[in-house]
């Protein structure tokens, strides 16, 4: 009897110990996100606190600052330039599922010049992506794997531009729960490398998008 206890203890112990990294690493799975903008969460917060530029004491408006400020009465900017080139725009958008479209041209990220664009649904995010100039396609990539680690995947294809020349495009994904990154060097043109971001609620988003416009496409024919 003792020896089957025995036994049986060192059976639970075997799967205990095999089965212990595989549950640190879902412990330990990173957070996915971009300057605190993750998918499936509420960036309601973060993206008024990017949208607001600092404040300014100037009294020399023209009209056409004048008529903004009118329109903008509770937001703090600092001048034309602000409002129309730096800070993050939202607006009404009807694609990719979404509610809402903000974008930001004016953004870094691994400390090179990038432009943010975010897909919102009821304030939550449900895409983000980062265009990039594709000669810095390495030094980004390289800050993600310093951040996230090694990709989960990887994988390597010839692209070919409008006069024939061919490129090796480069393209790296991370995944940690329902949460999906992928880096890649050239996504529709090799002049600008991407960054995408996205999880369950873009999925979801996504599929019902494309059946509703199956369905008006019918109507078409």
């Amino acid at each position: 009897m003792k020896r089957k206890i025995v036994k049986s203890l060192l059976k639970f112990i075997a799967v205990v110990l095999f089965l212990s990294p595989a549950l640190m690493n879902a412990q330990e799975a990173p957070r996915l996100e971009f300057k605190g903008l993750a998918p499936d969460e509420d960036v309601s917060d973060i993206v008024k606190k990017m949208q607001i530029a600092t404040p300014t004491q100037s009294e020399n408006l023209s009209d056409t600052e004048k008529e903004l400020r009118s329109m903008f009465p509770d937001e703090k900017w600092t001048d034309l330039d602000d409002l129309l080139a730096k800070r993050m725009h939202c607006v009404p958008n009807e694609t990719m599922g979404s509610d809402t479209r903000c974008v930001n041209n004016e953004e870094t990220i691994a400390g090179v010049r990038a432009s943010l664009t975010i897909y919102l649904k009821n304030n939550y995010a449900l895409n983000i992506r980062i265009l990039f100039s594709s000669v810095n396609f390495s030094i980004v990539v390289g800050a993600l794997e310093e951040k996230y680690g090694k990709p989960d995947s990887e994988a390597i294809n010839t692209v070919r531009n409008a006069i024939g020349e061919t490129f090796q495009n480069i393209t790296k994904t991370w995944k940690s729960g329902n949460s999906t990154m992928t880096a890649e060097k050239y996504p529709s043109t090799i002049v600008n490398s991407a960054i995408t971001i996205e999880g369950k609620m873009y999925r979801e988003a996504a599929k019902e998008d494309t059946e509703k416009r199956i369905k008006e496409g019918a109507k078409d024919l």
